[in-house]
């Protein structure tokens, strides 16, 4: 709370009334002008002194006396501050309005002033009726001080602190504000001032705080209101005639605008308050105390009876909104204009038009961005907050800025974000080719334009038919200059992108050029491996996407960059590359094979061999996020314990483990997460198959491990010590889930990750084969493609084609092609076992539809189902109904003892 940004000072002569009155004028235009605060709701005024000829912070010091600045200070949610407290630069206590309110009130004459200055505060509580738009700091709103103390010096001035009291109050932050109504109730007495001041508070918690009841604690410190009138009623008829003033004069404010006005009933709220009993009781305790006798009927039909007689006065006109909610609602469709506006053919134009015609210099840069001509201008730009003007004076320029970024007053997060600013320029300025079109390159960057006439100008291109205000030299220096204005530094590189043809729009300069164009001054260019700053941006993009472990898998578009990319060796220069990524481990994996495979072997080989250093850690150490490790997480009696772990990442890791691959895959199924089906209470059944467990490391949504796997088929092809533990990984991971794998793998080398897509038929097979020489058994392959061909619409044929294959088995035919067919069919019968339950059974639905006289033995299935079915149906009447009703059941087991039973 001691933190504070005071962007605006209001300084005056703290000796010279004058002066002071002033400053109380400056801070009521600042308010009547909703200058105050900054966006947030945050106070953005500070009051200084400058008698002694320079800015000083007011100091409590200063006050002839201090005790009524410090009673007003102790009723806020901080309880008050010492008055040794000294306010610097290092230590800003927000103390400088009520010092102000203090100050004046030492002179009579400036009364008046004072309480004009109270109106604008009063005036801007009411119209915002939030106090999100009121803060001083985190618990503190502004004007409750000042309005206490001038309340306190003066009875007649507690209507303004009342009416302060907004209806949409933040009770949860903004607290204590209360006992301020308490303590002048309890200095003044209900005279007609604070009777006065209850009926113009307009929150009812408010008026319950004036003699000290809350929700908690009801009981009042200080005698009710409607006691008072009971015990005085010669007091009534003038309580009844203030009443009447009020909403003569002002009408009360409802809690939001979600209230319907129709249904308010402000008066008997009013009336409900007079009595600390009516504090926090519900609706039936309420009727009781309505039917209470008050002083000449029951409080309800009193109320009720002053309430229609008002109504009927002032065409029911009792309550009304906060000004802000209308203002809000003429601004969300003036701003819903002009996004539309915007949206529209050469709205982005004008959108940036009004920001430069706005400027002291708008005809200069006009002139530039129309013809090019006196380049040398862009020198004189210096750094400008474009935020806070277009807030003043391009207001779709400034809505354009706020959609693009969530924190607009941090500059650089703007620049970060101005590419989606730019993006309406492009919409304009760029076009896809046509007829119309010619392009060629001028001065280093791409010109796709349509013939102009010359000598057009911006401000007359908006009349200019479309063909004659497209240009992308145009957008270039409309980039020119907002490059200047954020002070010449690095654009997101996205910005790049929609200039470069990254994006939807064409290329208009190349990815060299911009970067020479657009780096800042003395900045270094990244690229120092004697390749270009687009094959380093490119560079930069792939390296991303595959250390994207987390959101995406390697695919056949990332392979086919990275061959085109390291087409040049240059760019396998890695020593900059991230460190300890399995992405970056597949990447190295997947280029050493590819200098395997091209006879390559020089320095840039050594330093992608060098890179792969604790790969095999870090695979491990990523299954293992998917297992169960002694005393690592919530079960302390179950998991991996040390000598296993060790074991574990042995096997991984060492040239000779000390487990084999049979003992390490019962290691592993005994702590290895998978995923089950539940049907009922503890009934687990498997969610492939019986045969094959749905690892979780291998089978999460974005199949993380999939970097794993392809580095072990990559890396168990080359002539290096890290082949063995590859080869000893893959036959583990082929060996455990061998469809999986070859499904992950698939996602890498198909033209779409979901379908299973090549160019041709014969590539496809070559990638089946080559799975098959990696010693995945064809009997998995094909299963795959059953469960690929079977959920995609466009692989019907090679569907049935499989379903045909299974004639093969009644097939007497000799010879080597039949032989090989009817192989393949057994082994896709082999494989089906290992695949989704579902997928399988369809599969031998349609074999039995295409050969009815073709018997398949599926009596291991049909043991399975009938035991899955007894297990479901042999619960005792106790554990049906635990398990219908568990969300319900507080203890399902049997006990011998009733105090057993938990409590």
């Amino acid at each position: 709370m001691d933190a504070f940004n005071h962007l605006q000072v209001i300084e005056f002569n703290r000796h010279s009334p004058a002066s002071i009155e002033q400053a109380l004028q400056s801070y009521q235009a600042k308010l009547e002008a909703h200058q105050a605060f900054v966006r947030g709701g945050r106070f953005n005024l500070m009051f200084m002194d400058n008698s002694s000829g320079t800015r000083e912070h007011l100091q409590l010091d200063m006050l002839q006396d201090q005790q009524l600045a410090m009673a007003a200070l102790s009723l806020n949610p901080d309880g008050g501050h010492l008055s040794s407290y000294v306010v610097s630069d290092e230590r800003l206590l927000y103390l400088s309005e009520t010092l102000l309110f203090a100050l004046a009130l030492e002179h009579e004459s400036l009364y008046p002033q004072l309480r004009k200055t109270a109106q604008a505060m009063v005036n801007y509580a009411r119209f915002e009726n939030d106090t999100s738009e009121m803060w001083l700091d985190d618990t503190r709103v502004f004007g409750a001080e000042p309005l206490y103390m001038m309340a306190a010096k003066d009875a007649n001035d507690a209507t303004y602190l009342a009416q302060f009291f907004i209806p949409y109050w933040d009770d949860e932050h903004a607290v204590g504000y209360g006992d301020m109504m308490l303590s002048l109730l309890k200095q003044h007495g209900w005279c007609e001032a604070m009777i006065n001041a209850f009926i113009w508070c307009d929150n009812h918690s408010f008026r319950f705080a004036f003699y000290g009841s809350d929700w908690e604690q009801p009981a009042p410190r200080f005698q009710p209101l409607g006691d008072y009138l009971k015990a005085n009623p010669d007091k009534y008829p003038r309580f009844i005639e203030l009443v009447k003033q009020r909403f003569h004069a002002q009408p009360a404010l409802v809690y939001s605008e979600h209230d319907s006005l129709e249904e308010q009933k402000p008066i008997l709220n009013l009336y409900l308050t007079l009595f600390a009993e009516c504090c926090g009781q519900d609706s039936e305790e309420m009727n009781c105390e309505l039917a209470e006798h008050f002083i000449n009927d029951s409080l309800e039909n009193e109320a009720i009876n002053l309430q229609n007689q008002l109504k009927l006065e002032l065409n029911g006109k009792l309550c009304c909104y906060a000004g802000s909610i209308a203002y809000q609602q003429k601004q969300r469709i003036a701003r819903t204009e002009r996004k539309e506006a915007r949206d529209k053919y050469l709205g982005g134009l004008k959108m940036v038009s009004e920001l430069l015609l706005s400027l002291d210099n708008s005809h200069t840069l006009l002139s530039y961005i129309s013809t090019g001509e006196q380049p040398e201008i862009l020198n004189d730009i210096e750094r400008f907050n474009i935020v806070s003007h277009s807030e003043k004076h391009a207001l779709a320029l400034f809505e354009a800025i706020q959609e693009s970024c969530w924190d607009i007053d941090d500059f650089d997060h703007v620049r970060d974000n101005f590419h989606e600013v730019m993006e309406h320029l492009a919409k304009d300025l760029l076009q896809d080719n046509d007829e119309d079109m010619s392009e060629a390159e001028i001065n280093g960057f791409i010109s796709r334009v349509n013939p102009k006439p010359e000598n057009v100008t911006l401000a007359s291109a908006n009349t200019q038919p479309e063909s004659q205000v497209r240009s992308a030299q145009t957008l270039l220096r409309f980039v020119d200059i907002f490059y200047r204005f954020f002070g010449q530094q690095a654009f997101n590189d996205e910005m790049c992108d929609l200039l470069t043809g990254e994006t939807e729009y064409q290329a208009i300069i190349s990815v060299d050029d911009y970067y020479a164009r657009f780096m800042p001054a003395g900045a270094k260019q990244k690229s120092t491996n004697e390749i270009s700053r687009a094959e380093q941006k490119s560079l930069e993009s792939l390296l991303d996407e595959f250390c994207d472990i987390g959101y995406s898998q390697i695919s056949a578009e990332m392979l086919e960059q990275a061959d085109e990319l390291f087409a040049n060796r240059a760019s396998l220069n890695c020593q900059d590359w991230p460190e300890d990524e399995l992405g970056i481990d597949a990447l190295c994996a997947y280029l050493l094979l590819k200098d395997k495979q091209q006879n390559h072997h020089d320095d840039y080989t050594q330093a992608l061999h060098d890179k792969l250093k604790g790969m095999f850690e870090r695979a491990v150490n990523l299954m293992l996020e998917n297992a169960d490790i002694l005393d690592d997480g919530p079960f302390t009696e179950k998991g991996l314990n040390d000598t296993e772990l060790q074991q574990l990442k042995a096997y991984f890791t060492e040239a000779t483990p000390e487990l084999n691959q049979q003992q390490m895959i019962a290691l592993l199924n005994q702590h290895l997460y998978s995923q089950d089906i539940c049907r009922r209470a503890y009934l687990y059944f498997p969610k492939i198959s019986p045969l094959q467990k749905s690892y979780s490391f291998l089978d999460d949504h974005d199949d993380d491990y999939q970097r794993v796997v392809l580095s072990c088929l990559w890396l168990k092809q080359l002539d290096i010590p890290e082949a063995i533990n590859a080869e000893r990984i893959w036959q583990l991971l082929i060996t455990m889930a061998p469809i999986r794998v070859v499904h992950v793998i698939a996602k890498a080398y198909s033209e779409q990750s979901r379908k299973l897509r090549f160019e041709s038929a014969v590539d496809e097979q070559n990638f089946f084969d080559m799975l098959n020489s990696h010693g995945i058994d064809k009997a998995f392959t094909l299963a795959y493609q059953v469960e690929q061909f079977s959920a995609s619409t466009s692989r019907t044929d090679d569907y049935l084609n499989l379903v045909e294959l299974m004639g093969e088995l009644d097939n007497e035919q000799q010879g080597m092609m039949a032989a090989a067919r009817r192989n393949d069919a057994k082994a896709l019968l082999r494989g089906l076992d290992y695949s989704y339950q579902p997928t399988k059974l369809e599969f031998h639905k349609h074999v039995a539809m295409a050969f009815p006289s073709m018997p398949f033995a599926l009596d291991n299935q049909l043991k399975q189902c009938l035991g899955d079915f007894i297990k479901l149906n042999q619960n005792s009447w106790e554990e049906a109904i635990a398990s219908q009703f568990s969300d319900n059941v507080i203890f399902s087991d049997f006990v011998t003892d009733a105090a057993e039973l938990p409590k």
